[in-house]
Parts: C-alpha cells; structure tokens; sequence
C-alpha cells in the first residue's frame, strides 16, 4: 500500500502515515563474509538510506535515478535489476554499460547515505563486515541531488 502511494507521488503525511506500518523492518543488521554481495536494486518502496559500517569494509556501487532506465529492470522483482553492477562485464544488461556509476570504499566507522530511487549494488570487502542501515521516506522523493560527504569523495565510472 505505501508503495502504491509513494509510486503515485502522494504528500510526504499520507506516505509516512502508512510507513509507520514498516517501522519494525529498520534498522537492518547486515553480516556478512568476504566477497558476499548484493545483487542491483533499488532500496524497498523507493525509500532512501543510510548505512553505518561497525566492522570490515564494503565496495558501493551507486547509479543515480536518472540512469537506472539503462540497468534493465527485473520482471519478477520490482526493484531489482538485471544488470550487474560490481563487473565490467553485463552479458545479461546490454545497456548497463550507459549508465553512470559512482564507484567507493565505505570503511569501518564511516557511513554513506543512499539517495531515494538510486540503483545500487554493495560488496563486502573483509572476512567479517558489520553494518547497520536504515531506511526512511524522504519529504521529497525527487531524485539524486547531492551525496553524502563520503559519497562525493568516490569516482565516477
């Protein structure tokens, strides 16, 4: 329902007082080995993120809203794509290669903020990664303006 309603672009009060029903999904804990990933998606309800980093260090890949059109949206899940993000190489996503990419190292103790509607893929880097993140709506969800202080330290692809 609060898909629905952020999809249709509803007032920032109508879309929160139905996140509140989502409220026991955030934060998030994420765990993981060395050179687990994510695969490229873009966060639940178009929501955006942050994520603070405990332990380990994680490669993000981040695609601003106005280029996840060339990452080649996953029929079956609608945030997910196709496209594989950590790799050169996309013989599944023809237009991947189209798409701009913000390429960094999150370490232990720093934190990223994830803009709403941005694709995005992470791997983590060390044999333990620690995480915690948390997702919220946004009084407005109009797309990439600005990154985090971190974020504009990565490079562009």
């Amino acid at each position: 329902e609060m898909y629905a309603l952020i999809r249709e672009n509803a007032s920032f009060n109508e879309a929160a007082s139905h996140f509140d029903l989502y409220a026991n999904y955030w934060p998030s804990l994420f765990v993981g080995g060395n050179n687990t990933t994510s695969n490229a998606h873009a966060d639940w309800c178009d929501t955006s993120a942050w994520m603070g980093i405990f332990e380990g260090r994680k490669e993000w890949v981040i695609v601003p809203p106005s280029h996840t059109q060339y990452l080649c949206k996953d029929p079956r899940h609608g945030n997910n794509f196709l496209a594989n993000l950590l790799s050169e190489e996309n013989d599944v996503c023809d237009s991947a290669h189209l798409a701009v990419r913000y390429k960094g190292i999150v370490n232990k103790g720093e934190y990223l903020y994830v803009p709403a509607q941005s694709g995005h893929a992470v791997r983590n880097m060390d044999d333990l990664n620690i995480a915690v993140a948390f997702n919220f709506v946004e009084p407005t969800i109009s797309g990439i303006n600005v990154f985090s202080a971190r974020a504009r330290k990565m490079s562009v692809l």
